[in-house]
């Protein structure tokens, strides 16, 4: 890799690839399991020679290395669902399947769509029965994650919806699908997916606080 790509090889989304061809999501989810488990991510890479990529852990002694009986402790059990209906909308198709993976092991049943109109469409066919609408914010076609949300929410009002991106949430301060929604960031742990939605379930019809004006913008990737 040259080093204007390496500097960026283990940032969310970032892809030297064509579109439709990969995500940019592997380094990244690689980066942050070792970032979680208090070790180091080493790249070393040289056009034309190639790339090498080490990580590092901290040992572990006998006493923590031991087999630990599974934890009875709510707080570390991930939210289950209860049957309720979620439709999925993601353009990456690793990122589609992962998500319906993750939340059908929840206990969800799970509907998805690839753009905001194939949506729309199996919205109606569901005939009232979705629960949840999780969407993402940038998508190709003629709507966004946002204009979405505010067509599902105009036909049921109830809805659920959780947006999810790869920018920050202050983008959402943009459009009326900002009360009531909430925002996870990619890439997302199974454990923050659960989190959250389980809590856009138990908070429908509740109006979400948007980011003031001003506040603290980090660095925004592709998404």
């Amino acid at each position: 890799m040259p080093p204007h790509v390496l500097e960026r090889a283990t940032e969310p989304f970032f892809t030297t690839k064509t579109q439709g061809k990969g995500t940019g999501l592997g380094l990244a989810m690689v980066h942050g399991f070792v970032q979680q488990s208090l070790g180091r991510l080493e790249i070393e890479s040289e056009r034309g020679k190639g790339t090498t990529i080490r990580m590092l852990f901290p040992a572990a002694d006998a006493q923590s290395a031991a087999p630990r009986q599974p934890s009875l402790d709510p707080a570390h059990v991930d939210p289950r669902g209860q049957a309720e209906t979620i439709l999925v909308v993601e353009d990456s198709h690793d990122v589609l399947d992962l998500a319906r993976e993750h939340l059908m092991a929840l206990g969800y049943s799970v509907l998805t769509a690839r753009d905001a109109d194939e949506a729309l469409t199996v919205f109606d066919k569901a005939d009232g029965k979705i629960d949840l609408l999780f969407t993402d914010l940038v998508m190709p076609g003629s709507m966004n994650g946002l204009a979405l949300a505010d067509t599902v929410r105009e036909r049921v009002p109830g809805i659920g919806i959780l947006l999810t991106t790869g920018y920050n949430d202050d983008l959402l301060t943009d459009g009326k699908a900002s009360a009531g929604a909430d925002v996870l960031g990619k890439p997302y742990r199974r454990s923050d997916l659960a989190d959250r939605v389980r809590s856009a379930l138990n908070g429908r019809g509740r109006e979400r606080q948007v980011p003031q004006a001003g506040a603290s913008r980090g660095p925004r990737h592709e998404g």
